[in-house]
């Protein structure tokens, strides 16, 4: 489709549930219509307790610990938990995306970009890009 980050697109479809996620289905793909570009989105800085209800497909970002390593969740993708002391919330990353989770080990604090989702009775971010998953320094001997 070609369809790239920051296109302002036309779609005509229909709303279903995706296990708790409302999604747009389109009627039909090939009729989806790029019309430009639009402002850069930027991330809403959210507590991961914070993810919710109220920020479902928004982008946003968590700095927090892992409190669950990676784990496969297949065939999908990959998912680790995250705790940054306001409440674990699921972190899930779609096998599509080919973002590395090498080196990702409980204790370690992440800065994760996503999209703010639902899936069944637990919200998650759903990352979309390599660089939306990044380690962060080690705060060890900082006060």
């Amino acid at each position: 489709m070609g369809i790239a980050p920051r296109n302002r697109v036309r779609v005509t479809g229909t709303l279903r549930d995706s296990s708790g996620l409302l999604i747009l289905v389109p009627g039909d793909p090939a009729a989806v219509v790029v019309h430009g570009n639009g402002p850069a989105v930027r991330p809403r800085l959210l507590a991961a307790g914070a993810v919710g209800e109220n920020s479902e497909g928004q982008l946003v970002r968590v700095i927090a610990t892992i409190t669950r390593a990676p784990t496969p969740d297949l065939p999908y993708g990959t998912k680790f938990v995250v705790d940054d002391g306001s409440g674990e919330l699921t972190i899930f990353v779609n096998t599509r995306t080919g973002i590395d989770l090498t080196g990702l080990t409980a204790g370690r604090a992440v800065s994760v970009t996503g999209f703010s989702s639902q899936f069944d009775t637990h919200y998650e971010i759903d990352p979309r890009f390599p660089a939306d998953v990044t380690a962060c320094p080690s705060r060890k001997g900082m006060s």
